[in-house]
């Protein structure tokens, strides 16, 4: 009895040898198989030691004619590796990296479904809405924006007098997307009255306002969406005054909306709990206004 159930198990390991065999060598003699062997010119040890990663390879085009959207390489250490740097997967992470500070203000839905779920097609109401969007700016800005989208060397980003934000937004949109997911380039969108929150309510903590300041100067492009709604406090806007030098200082590109032209003087932009008027807050408003008007060009919704 022990005999005829040791027989057996042999036959089953002998038939599962057998299964193992057959299908590694269906493995090796599959032409993109064979291709990767001599492309590499994989000793029997290598090919034996990466076995694993060529069924998988080979598993991808039984599957799909076109094969992997991963690839193998030799790495460091002389074995077969994997590379997803060309992975759907892989692109869209890196792409959503580039988005900054989305933990202050996250992405619209549209955007954050695109960059998480692998075979979602970028959204078309994005480009769709900025071309109508760009009509309704005087010409000069479509020559602007593709200066911008060319990455052309130009110092000065868009300050957009929008009373609607409707058609700013999609612009700011649409650039927003080109220079993350195109150019390989770091945005931060901050609806500028959340981020006004935001630091309000994390005033004493050093670490976190240190560290969005710093993310906010460094970033390639940013972007300051829904000033002038509501005067804000003399801390908060020298806080902007550090990044908007800062970054003109490094040639780095800013985007500001307002319904209003806030360059306007008659538009208070620091909040004056006194009734009466004070030099000091005059100066930091008008160093704050010179900032924007030097590190953009100014357009407004046409009537």
């Amino acid at each position: 009895m022990q005999k005829s159930l040791l027989d057996s198990v042999i036959r089953i390991d002998e038939k599962e040898q057998a299964e193992k065999d057959k299908l590694y060598k269906d493995v090796l003699e599959h032409p993109k198989i064979k291709e990767l062997i001599a492309k590499y010119n994989l000793s029997d040890f290598q090919i034996k030691q990466g076995m694993t990663f060529l069924l998988r390879y080979y598993d991808a085009y039984q599957q799909n004619n076109n094969g992997p959207q991963w690839r193998l390489i030799i790495n460091s250490l002389g074995q077969l590796d994997i590379d997803i740097s060309n992975s759907v997967v892989y692109k869209k992470q890196k792409m959503l990296n580039n988005f900054w500070l989305t933990n202050i203000c996250p992405l619209d839905n549209d955007v954050y479904e695109y960059l998480t779920i692998a075979n979602k097609n970028k959204p078309r109401s994005v480009l769709l809405e900025a071309y109508k969007a760009f009509k309704k700016f005087p010409p000069n800005l479509q020559t602007k924006i593709k200066q911008l989208t060319n990455l052309d060397p130009i110092k000065t980003g868009l300050y957009l007098i929008d009373e609607n934000f409707i058609y700013s937004r999609s612009v700011f949109k649409y650039l927003s997307m080109v220079f993350a997911t195109l150019k390989n380039k770091t945005v931060a969108w901050l609806d500028i009255n959340i981020l006004n929150n935001f630091i309000y309510t994390n005033l004493k903590n050093n670490e976190v306002i240190s560290n969005v300041k710093n993310l906010l100067i460094n970033v390639d492009y940013l972007f300051l969406d829904r000033m002038g709604i509501g005067a804000k406090s003399e801390n908060f806007i020298n806080l902007l005054i550090n990044i908007l030098s800062d970054r003109q200082i490094n040639n780095r590109i800013t985007f500001v909306s307002s319904p209003i032209d806030i360059l306007d003087p008659k538009y208070p932009i620091i909040f004056n709990s006194k009734d009466k008027y004070n030099t000091g807050l005059e100066k930091v408003e008008q160093l704050f206004k010179s900032l924007i008007s030097n590190g953009t060009e100014t357009f407004k919704i046409k009537k």
